[in-house]
């Protein structure tokens, strides 16, 4: 069902989580790269003067340019989502941003040596994160490079539990939870959860990794210092690496195998709650084994969908605001009374 679409990102999540209002849109990446880069202990004056590669939407190459960069190359596979950036630009008067309609895996077609590279989100959706890297390189400023990764993390509460979701929305068609979810949430405050949800359950690529993979000598710096297979914290689901490039080190870079696959989350070590885990496990196994009407599995996913992330900003009564504990046994409860329902 999880055919490859490469609007997918633009047709099913942007337009609800972007397109809305895209003032507000660009406060909020303006807060995110603000955030990237104060985590790396850089403040907005690191963009300024320097080319960027933007990968993704698009958004972070508008703040990347208001905060002074000297130009920005756009790339995304989305024939849509290029053309909304070409016209934003024109329409505003963008001239140091080019968009260009590519796959990442395939070429990257740069007319000049980039000094910044955001891959934020990205790794996660390729078949091939090891042929990026490959095309990336060469297109690097030598002297002096940053690659600023945002990566899933295996072993996080909402990646672990969206890992399980995705095999019963596989057997759902997206509209069916589209029409259910409008039933069940009718209310525009719900649009950033739905493209969550959507980002989450039906992205063509979906995967997640461990920091281990991405440790390279004398050239990976690691943002997030905690080391750990299960935490199941409600703020940690992705982590950040940064690789820094120069002509010293570039070679690690080249001769570096970068990860296609992410580590899968039933491969860490588990902590405490290994017992109840496991039943959780085989409860996920049996449901999706069962021949349910898509209709009840839509409302059944939709409803265990509500712990991996809040519903809205002002969600204070979330199930997700549960500490773990409670989360896992809520689950686990949830789950017990599914597979006696059917």
């Amino acid at each position: 069902m999880m055919s490859f679409d490469k609007d997918f990102f633009s047709d099913s999540v942007h337009k609800y989580i972007a397109y809305k209002d895209i003032d507000k849109t660009l406060e909020k990446y303006e807060k995110r790269i603000l955030n990237e880069l104060k985590l790396r202990g850089y403040g907005p004056e690191f963009l300024k003067d320097k080319i960027i590669i933007d990968i993704g939407t698009g958004f972070q190459a508008i703040i990347a340019c208001l905060m002074g960069a000297k130009f920005i190359y756009h790339l995304d596979i989305s024939t849509k989502q290029v053309s909304w950036m070409k016209d934003y630009c024109t329409l505003n008067n963008i001239e140091n941003i080019k968009s260009i309609e590519c796959d990442i895996t395939k070429k990257i077609d740069v007319a000049e040596k980039v000094d910044i590279v955001f891959v934020f989100g990205i790794l996660n959706h390729l078949e091939k994160p090891s042929r990026f890297m490959n095309n990336l390189i060469p297109v690097l400023n030598l002297n002096k490079s940053h690659i600023l990764f945002r990566i899933y993390r295996s072993g996080s509460w909402s990646r672990w539990l969206v890992s399980y979701l995705r095999e019963i929305s596989n057997k759902i068609d997206h509209d069916i939870i589209e029409n259910r979810f409008k039933i069940m949430y009718q209310n525009d405050q719900y649009n950033q959860y739905y493209g969550d949800l959507m980002d989450d359950l039906y992205a063509p690529i979906w995967k997640v990794f461990h920091p281990r993979q991405f440790d390279i000598n004398n050239i990976t710096k690691m943002i997030d210092k905690e080391d750990w297979d299960y935490n199941f914290s409600s703020r940690d689901e992705n982590f950040r690496v940064d690789i820094n490039v120069n002509k010293k080190n570039i070679q690690h870079l080249r001769n570096f195998k970068f990860p296609d696959v992410g580590i899968e989350q039933n491969r860490l070590s588990v902590g405490n709650n290994n017992a109840k885990l496991l039943k959780i496990h085989n409860l996920f196994e049996k449901w999706n084994l069962m021949d349910e009407l898509p209709l009840d599995n839509a409302d059944r996913l939709l409803k265990i969908y509500e712990l991996v992330r809040k519903k809205s900003v002002n969600d204070i009564e979330s199930k997700f605001n549960l500490d773990k504990e409670e989360r896992i046994d809520l689950l686990l409860n949830i789950l017990e009374s599914f597979v006696e329902d059917i």
